[in-house]
């Protein structure tokens, strides 16, 4: 492929993701460097104020059951990432999304806490 080409296909790509939408960092998308104490500490009161009715998180002892319980679902952090930004599901409950309220920054690190928690036992 010519350098033209793939680079109209890199445009097009990044055109694709839309305005708002948190961007994985390249080497992130399988498994996340641990979140640090600091970032554990600011995230699990944010999980148990934000996200404790729908989800169930052992690390942040809550019971949520209207959306997956994510010590089962063990999702993986790109979907992780994009879910936290763009919200989103459907039945009962509707996530919301945070790609409003958070910074891209701030939803990597809640994300990267979600996945670790998710996997810890």
């Amino acid at each position: 492929m010519k350098r033209a080409a793939v680079a109209s296909v890199i445009v097009a790509g990044v055109a694709a993701l839309g305005t708002g939408a948190a961007v994985v960092e390249a080497g992130t998308s399988t498994a996340p460097a641990a979140p640090t104490k600091k970032e554990i500490a600011r995230w699990r009161p944010f999980f148990q104020a934000r996200c404790a009715a729908c989800h169930t998180l052992a690390d942040a002892k809550t019971h949520g059951r209207i959306g997956p319980d994510l010590n089962k679902l063990k999702p993986p952090y790109a979907k992780t990432v994009t879910q936290i930004t763009r919200g989103g599901g459907t039945g009962l409950g509707v996530m919301p999304k945070f790609g409003d309220v958070l910074k891209p920054a701030e939803i990597r690190s809640l994300s990267r806490y979600v996945y670790w928690a998710s996997r810890r036992r």
